[in-house]
């Protein structure tokens, strides 16, 4: 995804309508170009708007976010998963990361920056990340991580662009750095681990106790031919509107 196009949206609106692309999902259909495994998804996150906020201000520190916290069901939503990834998501809906609250990004200043045009936007600054970022889904429902589950991990290192908006809010947005999948065995298909061609993780989180929200993506190419760029994920006029999807537990 192209980051000045993506920032561009984000500016404006403030943080993006990730909340409700998890109530109701990518309206367009997914087009695949020849090889292109894609993986979505998204949802809450815990309440890290004012620690942020204090790293901004002091222009020093770090703060840290849980995804998927057991307290919103420590489910994520997938809503795209095809070719490599389809036997694994064959029904959309919720799918547990395990173990519960496991997927906790420290997230450490690295600069502070300026963004030009910038409007709406009070602070910004340059974050990496400290550890690596894993999810493990449950494929397989065994509730324990086993060889059936997919994962996905963003390593130490990835950097990311945070910014506290006029309104209150806070965004923050992946610029370099690539998800790593960790695919089961299917069928005639056989294990494997591979770098995401393109990779998507913004988050964001509102003034108040109700939490955050995220959405993520990765696509992988399954044979070698060139890769395509992402353009799947319609954050068009992205904002986390952040309107609180309560989780159902599986």
């Amino acid at each position: 995804m192209n980051l000045p196009n993506l920032l561009q949206k984000l500016a404006p609106v403030g943080v993006a309508a990730i909340g409700a692309i998890a109530i109701t999902g990518i309206s367009t259909a997914p087009v695949q170009a020849g090889g292109i495994s894609t993986l979505e998804w998204d949802n809450g996150a815990s309440n890290f708007n004012q620690e942020m906020k204090d790293v901004l201000g002091a222009g020093m520190g770090s703060f840290d976010v849980t995804f998927s916290p057991l307290e919103l069901g420590g489910s994520a939503a997938s809503f795209i998963a095809t070719n490599h990834f389809a036997p694994f998501f064959d029904t959309p809906g919720l799918f547990d990361i395990i173990p519960g609250d496991s997927v906790v990004g420290t997230f450490e200043l690295d600069s502070m920056v300026t963004i030009n045009p910038s409007p709406g936007v009070a602070l910004a600054g340059m974050f990496e990340l400290t550890n690596d970022l894993k999810f493990t889904f449950d494929n397989d429902g065994s509730g324990d991580v086993s060889e059936g589950d997919v994962m996905a991990t963003m390593k130490a290192g990835a950097m990311f662009l945070g910014e506290e908006l006029d309104s209150g809010a806070v965004e923050v947005v992946l610029t370099e750095g690539d998800w790593w999948f960790d695919i089961p065995e299917s069928e005639d298909k056989p294990a494997l681990t591979i770098k995401s061609i393109d990779s998507v993780l913004v988050f964001g989180d509102l003034e108040g106790p109700d939490g955050g929200t995220y959405a993520a993506q990765g696509e992988i190419v399954k044979a070698p031919e060139p890769a395509s760029m992402l353009g799947i994920l319609a954050f068009g006029g992205l904002g986390l509107s952040m309107v609180k999807r309560k989780q159902e537990t599986k």
